[in-house]
């Protein structure tokens, strides 16, 4: 297969061999992607069964904090003022 890409874009540069290129792009990309719904039982942008979400960046670019809470913040168990 990779040689069709390469072949097709190499000889000669004409809008029909771009067509042919993209043709089999779309055509490389379906099947990959029938291949992971096959195989893994999902479609490639769907999250994995039983994984936990990725966690996101905190803004600027920092990873988000560790423990569920963020630094300096008061919990229910923490919170003191017993009388």
């Amino acid at each position: 297969m990779a040689a069709d890409i390469i072949r097709t874009v190499a000889i000669d540069t004409t809008l029909m061999s771009l067509a042919t290129l993209a043709a089999l792009v779309l055509v490389r990309t379906f099947l990959g992607w029938t291949i992971t719904l096959d195989v893994e039982g999902r479609w490639p942008w769907q999250a994995a069964k039983g994984a936990a979400p990725a966690p996101r960046e905190a803004p600027g670019g920092a990873p988000p904090p560790k423990g569920g809470s963020p630094a300096g913040a008061r919990t229910a168990a923490g919170a003191g003022g017993g009388d």
